[in-house]
């Protein structure tokens, strides 16, 4: 990928910005060169109007270090004049789908399933200069948008963009997500939950009675070095262990989620909460406060203390001690468990778009299989489906 000169970082708001200024994509092809922006870009996740915490390189740094350092990065920071106004963070290469291969595309890990693009200005002007530096640099065949929110402006845009470049566009459904907002506040929140809902908190009475419990939290870099050993032991002897897909045993989860956890630290932005029973760590929460949201990245509880449900419990305290802090959203990433259905205020749905020229034969062919082949197949029963295709049907 070609690299530019270093840009001054500049420090205008976006009230100079009137719409008019030509927009400059500077496109980088690595995460270690991105460095020269690198405070410029944390400056951006401040003031964006459009994206999230996963989308600043307190994430993707260690993102793409660990799971996407085999894709050539295709790193896109948009400016007008001097001022950072979007970072498109995409890779070239790789396979975003089985049996499809997109010439650029977001990168999501498989847990957090969070990227988006970071912005100040409108997502349709960062969208647009980030399609037109594409289509100059012969990378436009085929972008791949994946977890958009539905509803959403970036949504919004990557249709509009998509039919001013006269691309198709092909929506793949993706899992929800468990929201809490706080328009109220945590108490006027907690009042709305049923006592079925919050039936594990109880339990604390228990846990209390049976030996005493302390919740300590760890935030700053030297807090980290001494908690994370906690984090391991609990994640060791939990029911992830067992699968395969603890931060103690998956490959290469320990290093990466260390690198997450010394950078939000390093920015006041990480809060690993700490469950004590007699002294034992017996669950963790590790998650990030970023712009009035906590993200729970991670958590877990020791197996042999199941019955005083001390996972729900830490959680439910470490949601109140953001709301605490500031925090009016909770976003309790992942799966949706039943456990979250039962705190969540809304369950926002997200949509992966590939966006391509019409004259892409592969992704229009891939498309129809998606949109017509697929569910003939399964009304009809896929054999019967092949003696159609055959000419045998009787």
């Amino acid at each position: 990928m070609p690299e530019t000169t270093r840009r001054s970082e500049g420090s205008a708001g976006l009230d100079a910005f009137s719409g008019d200024q030509p927009l400059h994509v500077v496109t980088i092809g690595s995460i270690e060169q991105a460095a020269i922006y690198r405070q410029a870009w944390l400056n951006l996740l401040t003031v964006a109007s459009e994206g999230e915490w996963f989308c600043s390189p307190l994430w993707l740094e260690p993102l793409l270090n660990r799971y996407f350092s085999d894709a050539p990065a295709a790193l896109q920071f948009i400016f007008a004049d001097d001022e950072l106004m979007a970072v498109v963070p995409l890779l070239a290469g790789g396979s975003i789908r089985d049996k499809h291969l997109a010439s650029v595309h977001l990168p999501v890990n498989s847990h957090v399933r969070r990227i988006g693009i970071l912005s100040r200005i409108p997502a349709r002007m960062a969208l647009r200069a980030s399609f037109t530096n594409l289509r100059a640099t012969g990378l436009l065949r085929c972008v791949g948008l994946p977890q958009i929110t539905q509803g959403s402006a970036l949504e919004q845009a990557i249709h509009d963009v998509s039919q001013d470049f006269r691309h198709s566009l092909h929506r793949l459904e993706e899992q929800a997500s468990a929201i809490i907002d706080l328009p109220e506040g945590w108490s006027a929140y907690a009042k709305t939950r049923t006592g079925a809902q919050l039936h594990p908190l109880r339990r604390e009475r228990k846990l209390q009675r049976d030996g005493g419990m302390a919740i300590r939290v760890a935030r700053t870099p030297e807090e980290i070095e001494v908690s994370w050993d906690a984090l391991l032991e609990i994640e060791r002897h939990s029911w992830k262990h067992e699968e395969g897909t603890s931060i103690a045993n998956e490959t290469g989860a320990h290093a990466f989620y260390k690198a997450v956890a010394t950078r939000a630290a390093s920015s006041d932005m990480l809060r690993l909460h700490i469950l004590e029973h007699r002294g034992m760590p017996i669950a963790h929460t590790f998650g990030i406060i970023s712009r009035g949201t906590y993200y729970l990245l991670k958590h877990s509880y020791h197996a042999a203390f199941q019955q005083y449900s001390p996972g729900f419990l830490l959680i439910w305290r470490a949601l109140e001690a953001s709301a605490g802090e500031g925090c009016v959203r909770m976003d309790l990433l992942g799966d949706t468990m039943d456990w979250k259905l039962n705190l969540a205020t809304s369950t926002p749905q997200y949509s992966s778009y590939y966006s391509f020229p019409r004259s892409n034969w592969r992704c229009q062919s891939w498309k129809a299989g998606d949109v017509w082949l697929k569910p003939m197949a399964r009304r009809l029963g896929i054999k019967r489906l092949m003696r159609l295709a055959r000419g045998q049907a009787r």
